[in-house]
């Protein structure tokens, strides 16, 4: 499998001065009422990272159709050699079939790499995707809540723990072990299009699940955008250990604006998102 070189779109995460929040019911913080819920889209990310001593600087764009949904993301990453990244979603068969498709594209020089990932939809939401002959699968509960995400051919399942609208921990199915080790809230609600900013897509088992929860299709999403949350990285990218993701928020747009990573193999970097209405 080709992985994404843009380690922030999977990555999405910074911890200044803004108070923890607990998972508790909205009733519980009266102060949380008064602010209002911004809905802007995620249009560019710009980050540098550090891995192995070596610098990577990796610029992303993301397009919106006219009712919103995201079709496409160019990422360009600039290393030895000029590295170009396309995803395009079409839902041209949603409606009728209940299907969207997921075409990825690498150019690294004159070599080209194409992968595409099906996505099957239920009442709204995803149940099962299949990427190179892989088939994973999605359960959620009474509440409309993502709690299983299946790696049906591999046998990997990954279980995913809610209350009050929090993830409170992540962690593999067959024998018990945590991915999510610690996860802090802010006090900022998520809007219509952040929903990609919450530990699931960082942990989940196919890499391209990412883009669909912008989207909304993995049924209800957190409350509030996490401040931190740390833990194991599992799927496509087992080179990482121990890695801590973090937020800087923008108050004036209750929006994040940036983000940084810490790993404990002296990998790092930093990354700014910019938002439109």
């Amino acid at each position: 499998m080709k992985k994404l070189s843009n380690k922030w779109i999977l990555v999405l995460s910074v911890l200044v001065s803004l108070c923890f929040v607990s998972c508790g019911s909205d009733d519980d913080n009266d102060d949380t009422k008064q602010i209002e819920v911004n809905n802007s889209k995620i249009t560019n990310i710009n980050a540098t990272s550090i891995e192995s001593g070596k610098q990577y600087t990796t610029s992303s764009t993301l397009t919106y159709n006219s009712i919103g949904q995201l079709t496409d993301v160019k990422i360009i990453e600039n290393t030895d050699t000029y590295n170009t990244e396309k995803i395009s979603i079409d839902y041209s068969k949603l409606e009728n079939d209940n299907i969207i498709s997921v075409n990825y594209v690498s150019i690294i020089g004159t070599n080209i790499d194409n992968e595409s990932v099906e996505y099957k939809l239920k009442e709204g939401k995803i149940v099962s995707s299949t990427l190179e002959n892989i088939t994973y699968s999605y359960e959620y509960d009474e509440n409309d809540y993502l709690i299983n995400i299946s790696d049906d051919t591999n046998g990997k399942k990954i279980n995913i723990t809610w209350e009050n609208g929090c993830i409170t921990n992540i962690k593999d199915s067959n024998n018990n072990y945590n991915y999510l080790t610690n996860i802090e809230y802010s006090r900022i609600k998520v809007g219509k299009y952040g929903g990609w900013i919450n530990p699931i897509p960082f942990f989940s088992l196919n890499e391209f699940d990412q883009y669909m929860w912008i989207g909304g299709f993995f049924g209800k999403n957190i409350t509030y955008y996490p401040s931190c949350f740390e833990g194991y990285k599992i799927g496509n990218y087992t080179e990482y250990n121990n890695q801590k993701i973090t937020f800087t928020f923008d108050r004036d747009q209750q929006l994040p604006s940036s983000i940084n990573m810490e790993t404990n193999d002296d990998s790092y970097g930093a990354a700014m998102l910019t938002w439109k209405e």
